[in-house]
Order: C-alpha cells, then structure tokens, then sequence
C-alpha cells in the first residue's frame, strides 16, 4: 500500500475474509430457506409492498447476524450501512428480505461449516494483535449466532 502499513494490508485481509464468511453463511440460509416447503407459499410476496432497499426490523437483525457488524443507532448512517452490507451479500433486495422473514419466523439452527471457519479463525488469531478487529467482528458475529 502506498499510503498504509502492512497492518493496514493484514487488517483488509482479514476485513476481506470477514465478508466472505457472511458471503457464505448468508448463501447457506438462503438454502435452507428455498428448501422450507412453506419458504415459498409464504414469503413469496412479501417483497411487493416493500421499502424497495429491503430495509425492516427483521433485515437489520439479519444482517447483523450475517455479519457481525452493529448497524449505527442513528436511521440515516443505519440504512446507509445497511444497504452497504446488504448489497454485499445479495444484490436482490427482495430475497434478501425474504430470507430475513422466514429466518426471524422459523429461527433456523444449524451446524455449517462457516461456523466452524468462524472458530478456526478466532482461535487461531487469539494471540495476534493486529488482528483485533477482525477479530471483534467475529466474535460478534458468533455472540449473535449463539443468542439465536
């Protein structure tokens, strides 16, 4: 980096590994949620009538739980996160809501393998510093899976 340090470098790294695990679990839930017989009879309709970002009660808990991040509190800096994140991770609004409502409805639980990259990783980057953040963002990612 021109302008960083190599923490800077190791920190996007891991930022970036962060997203591919809320990528994956994300997909994994979406999964689970087309092969729910009732998925599609209940949830099918649900984007029309819809705020058109996807954005409810239900998709910031969601997204929260997806990723680990905190939406801020205030509602502009809230949505402007929340369609950051969202867009990371699915560019329909519609299914992702979808998927948030079955989620919050049918509180899934299930062992996937993201969940156990997700303990790889906070176990073996106990011990490294610079690994901070990366490190809070999956143990909040991980608080909320457990709060399920």
């Amino acid at each position: 980096m021109a302008n960083g340090t190599a923490g800077d470098e190791r920190n996007l790294g891991h930022r970036e590994k962060q997203v591919e695990f809320s990528k994956r679990w994300y997909r994994a839930h979406v999964r689970r949620a087309e092969a729910d017989p009732r998925y599609e009879q209940r949830y099918s309709g649900r984007e029309q009538g819809s705020r058109g970002s996807g954005s409810g009660p239900s998709s910031y808990r969601f997204l929260e739980f997806s990723t680990g991040d905190r939406l801020p509190t205030a509602p502009a800096e809230r949505d402007t996160r929340f369609v950051e994140l969202a867009t990371q991770l699915d560019e329909d609004a519609g299914r992702f809501e979808r998927v948030a409502k079955w989620w919050e409805e049918t509180k899934p639980v299930f062992l996937d393998s993201v969940l156990v990259d997700r303990c790889a990783f906070g176990f073996y980057q106990r011990d490294n510093n610079k690994t901070l953040e990366a490190r809070k963002l999956n143990a909040h990612a991980l608080l909320a899976i457990g709060d399920h």
